[in-house]
C-alpha cells in the first residue's frame, strides 16, 4: 500500500451504510492493484458528531468524510439551503436545485480547501415520535427533540413548533429516546440503521425536509495523488 486515505463517517460499524462504504474500499484496493487503501472510521471516529469530524479534517487527522449538510455547513454554511424544512416538494425539485448550483458549491468548497467528490442523501425526514401521535403541530408542544451539535436549522425550527431542542451526539440518542427525548426529525431508514427505530411508536407521512450530504476530501491530499491514483 502506497497511500492510505483516512475517511470518517457517522455511519455505525456493521450498518448497511458501513457495508457499502467498505465495498467501495474493497473496489479501490482491487482497482489500484493494492496501492490505495480507504480506511474508514465509523461513528464519527468515536466522537459521534460532525463538528468534531470537520475539526479532525482541518487538523490533518483525517483526509476525508461522508457527511450530512450539518457537517458540510461547517465548511460552507450556505449548503444548508438544500436541507431547509418545507423548501422542496419532492426529490426531483431538490435535485433540480442542486444540479443547477452544483458548480457554484463545488467552487466554494474548493476555495476552503475541500473537494466534493460525490453527492449523496440520507433520506426524507419525518417526525418520529415516542408515545405521542403527531397529527398537528400542537401535538408537539412541550415535547423534546434531538438534533446534532452544530445544526443551525433545527433549534429555530423546533422553537416554532413549541419543541424543546436537545443537542447531543448520535451515540447518545438511544439512551435518551423515550425519556428526555420524545421526537426525532429523521429519515426512517437512518433511524433503523442507527438502531433507534424500535423505540419509535409513531411517524408522520409528511416529509419535513430532505436530509442531504456529500463525500469530501481535503484538496491537499487529493493534490498529492498521481493522476492514476485519483
Amino acid at each position: 500500500i502506497k497511500v492510505e486515505l483516512k475517511r470518517v463517517t457517522l455511519a455505525p460499524a456493521g450498518s448497511q451504510w458501513a457495508k457499502e462504504f467498505q465495498g467501495w474500499s474493497d473496489d479501490v484496493m482491487t482497482e489500484s492493484d493494492c496501492t490505495i487503501a480507504l480506511k474508514w472510521y465509523w461513528n464519527g471516529g468515536g466522537g459521534g458528531d460532525e463538528l468534531r469530524m470537520v475539526a479532525d479534517l482541518r487538523q490533518g487527522q483525517k483526509h476525508g468524510a461522508a457527511m450530512t449538510a450539518i457537517g458540510l455547513s461547517e465548511i460552507y454554511k450556505e449548503i444548508l439551503l438544500f436541507q431547509l424544512p418545507g423548501l422542496y416538494e419532492n426529490w426531483p425539485a431538490l435535485d433540480a436545485a442542486r444540479d443547477g448550483e452544483r458548480k457554484f458549491f463545488e467552487e466554494e468548497f474548493a476555495k476552503r480547501g475541500f473537494a466534493i467528490v460525490g453527492w449523496g442523501d440520507v433520506g426524507a425526514a419525518k417526525i418520529l415520535s415516542v408515545g405521542t401521535a403527531v397529527k398537528t403541530p400542537a401535538d408537539l408542544k412541550d415535547l423534546a427533540a434531538y438534533h446534532l451539535p452544530g445544526d443551525n436549522i433545527s433549534p429555530m425550527f423546533f422553537s416554532k413548533l413549541g419543541l424543546k431542542a436537545r443537542p447531543m451526539s448520535i451515540g447518545e440518542v438511544g439512551s435518551h429516546l423515550g425519556k428526555d427525548v420524545n421526537v426525532l426529525n429523521m429519515a426512517p431508514y437512518a433511524a433503523e440503521q442507527l438502531q433507534l427505530a424500535s423505540k419509535v411508536t409513531n411517524m408522520t407521512a409528511m416529509t419535513v425536509a430532505f436530509v442531504t450530504g456529500a463525500l469530501v476530501i481535503k484538496n491537499e491530499k487529493l493534490d498529492s495523488l498521481t493522476p492514476e491514483q485519483r
